[in-house]
């Protein structure tokens, strides 16, 4: 399976800050289910149940995504010896972050600053497996996402505004791509109706092959070319169909050079039936009964 490519989102919401037996703790939600979130090129929602299959196994907390620093927590398969817990519920995933402020000077910073208000953003980069599009003909689509991949790192930053540069431009490059694949599919779509008329003509000229190749073999069937049949049918009256049984045949049968009707009649029969005929049906299927020959090809022609 190919690796999903990582997206950035930050979002301005409430974290906060607090003191659990003896230690600094900073609890936020850095995804929320079904907010409209306007992402720069488009709108975005997370729809809910997008983390239900999510890879969370490891989760790394940094501050404005300085991977060249020391993360500040992680969470190892979510486990409760995890310096950051992930929890995932009805309203999205919420997380909190169990800080070293004693021996950590950045872990201090950062909980002065959240606890002044100075920090009131976070970040998160995933992976999005399934998604899907409103209005992507407009200036401003929706994108829903339906299945994150995986979270591989959450953030506290400093400017959480998806105007930032490397974020407004990767969503342009996600519009033009889910664009680009919708002229794809709609070129594609329209190209479906001549393949359908070639597979059309591809299997009449198959059936009239099979029914040249049943009778023909026997060399001893009427043409229908000049005079009258049997039946008291006129060539004109013919008007494209053909005998294709033999003369010793008792069951006399008539076939359209398309090869779509067949009308047929048994010594026994007091009508002539007409059938339709398909590649994938070849007994064909009952259309009428008909007092006469020259009935049963008027309808047929009609």
């Amino acid at each position: 399976m190919p690796k999903k490519e990582l997206e950035q989102r930050s979002y301005n919401f409430e974290i906060s800050t607090e003191e659990s037996e003896g230690r600094n703790i900073i609890t936020g939600r850095p995804i929320v289910y079904g907010s409209r979130a306007n992402i720069g090129a488009f709108d975005e929602i997370i729809h809910p149940g997008a983390l239900n299959k999510t890879d969370l196994k490891d989760v790394r907390f940094l501050v404005n995504h300085d991977t060249s620093k020391i993360p500040l927590a992680r969470s190892r398969r979510n486990n409760s010896n995890s310096t950051m817990q992930l929890m995932v519920d009805e309203n999205g995933m919420s997380i909190k972050v169990i800080l070293d402020t004693e021996n950590n000077a950045e872990a201090r910073a950062l909980y002065s600053a959240v606890q002044r208000g100075d920090i009131s953003g976070m970040s998160f980069m995933f992976g999005v497996d399934q998604d899907d599009w409103d209005g992507l003909e407009t200036d401003h689509p929706t994108r829903n996402i339906r299945s994150i991949n995986n979270v591989v790192e959450v953030s506290a930053v400093t400017f959480p505004a998806y105007e930032a540069t490397e974020i407004n431009t990767r969503s342009k490059e996600t519009l033009e791509e889910a664009r680009s694949a919708l002229e794809k599919a709609r070129a594609e779509e329209k190209e479906k109706p001549q393949d359908n008329l070639e597979l059309e003509k591809l299997k009449t000229q198959t059936l009239i092959k099979r029914y040249n190749m049943k009778h023909d073999s026997k060399g001893r069937f009427a043409t229908g070319s000049g005079g009258s049949s049997s039946s008291g049918v006129t060539t004109d009256d013919l008007k494209g169909f053909t005998l294709k049984s033999s003369k010793s045949d008792p069951v006399k049968t008539y076939v359209s050079e398309d090869g779509f009707y067949k009308i047929t009649k048994k010594p026994s029969d007091s009508k002539w039936t007409l059938k339709k005929v398909s590649l994938f049906n070849t007994m064909g299927e009952k259309m009428g009964e008909f007092d006469t020959l020259k009935e049963a090809i008027k309808y047929a022609n009609s």
